[in-house]
């Protein structure tokens, strides 16, 4: 998709979120939008899941449509990368509807989460940070973001290069799946991240993010964030009524 060039006000755009979503106001979210507008919120949560102590506040910057690797043709839906420290939470979004509401949007979702550990290093995670704080508008425009945005031409991570460390990643990350309504909604796609939840627990749990979406700003809410087949203590969840 072509960059129109259309600028917004960081944020303001969620006033109208269609203007970015590549879709009518028929009733159907851009749940990206409600992720960048909830996004520290949502790490926050996701993040408190794995931690059995309160965490400092930590401030995210959001890249929407964005490849992470060159020569990958496959573009994940939305990175939220932490402002301070070697972190970072990816989003495979899927809208109500979709044939792959299963095990094959939580297979996508740990694919972009493997990529980050296994070919980011220290200058990948700071260029992807410095873009989305110094280009904020485009970082979050409905346009993709290519490596070359974020790199020049003749730098960036390929898919050819070697792995960096399998076995110590340089980066941390998190996952999670989004859709719009509520977990019973989805019971096939939270009966598959229970699944991988339950057989790789050391992995870290694959959450699963409902979001309201609206026609209003006020509308436009996260519903839950849950994390199916982890146990009951230190699990999070927000629900808002």
């Amino acid at each position: 998709m072509a960059n129109t060039g259309k600028k917004h006000p960081p944020y303001d755009f969620l006033l109208d979120p269609y203007s970015i979503s590549g879709q009518h106001p028929n009733g159907e979210r851009p749940i990206e939008a409600v992720l960048i507008q909830h996004c520290d919120a949502v790490a926050a949560d996701i993040l408190a899941a794995g931690a059995p102590d309160p965490q400092p506040a930590v401030r995210f910057h959001p890249i929407r449509n964005v490849r992470l690797l060159r020569g990958d043709g496959k573009r994940l839906d939305i990175l939220y990368i932490a402002d301070d420290r070697p972190l970072c939470i990816v989003g495979e979004v899927k809208r109500r509807g979709a044939r792959d509401l299963d095990h094959r949007a939580v297979n996508q979702a740990i694919e972009y989460r493997d990529k980050i550990r296994c070919f980011w290093g220290e200058d990948e995670l700071h260029r992807y940070r410095e873009f989305a704080n110094a280009h904020r508008d485009r970082a979050i425009d409905s346009a993709w973001t290519f490596v070359e945005h974020v790199f020049d031409s003749t730098h960036g991570r390929s898919l050819a290069d070697s792995f960096i460390s399998q076995s110590q990643p340089v980066v941390k990350v998190a996952a999670f799946v989004a859709v719009d309504g509520f977990p019973s909604d989805f019971q096939k796609l939270e009966h598959a991240l229970a699944e991988h939840n339950q057989q790789h627990r050391d992995d870290g749990p694959v959450a699963l993010v409902c979001v309201r979406c609206g026609t209003s700003d006020s509308e436009r809410q996260i519903n839950s964030i849950s994390f199916p087949g982890r146990s009951k203590p230190g699990e999070s969840e927000r629900s808002s009524t």
